[in-house]
């Protein structure tokens, strides 16, 4: 993803990050909100930092290695393949591609 971050500009970056880690904060809530559904009521018996060493055991796993490399690149894509939202700034004597005369070629005469 670092490679794929170099040709984003500043904008597109913050955007990249910020997406990103609400993806992984998103993703790590279902996991700890499936952990409690399901072995809620078997982890409840046990101590506090045996709790906690389960819930990372089972949690870093997961993102480190199988949630995370598939957001960022959906999170990369989606903003790399995002248009423009804004035109590039102009300065006022500069004439708009769009807008500019097109000199039309001289006819070629065949001898």
């Amino acid at each position: 993803m670092s490679e794929n971050l170099n040709v984003l500009s500043r904008a597109q970056r913050i955007r990249v990050r910020v997406a990103t880690t609400l993806a992984a904060w998103a993703v790590a809530y279902l996991i700890v909100l499936a952990l409690l559904v399901f072995l809620g009521h078997k982890l409840e018996s046990l101590p506090p930092t045996l709790n906690a060493l389960v819930f990372t055991g089972l949690l870093v796993p997961l993102m480190g290695n199988l949630v995370m490399p598939m957001v960022n690149v959906a999170v990369t894509r989606r903003v790399i393949n995002r248009p423009q939202t804004r035109e590039p700034e102009r300065t006022n004597d500069e004439v708009p591609p769009s807008d500019a005369v097109v000199q039309p070629h001289p006819a070629r005469h065949a001898p």
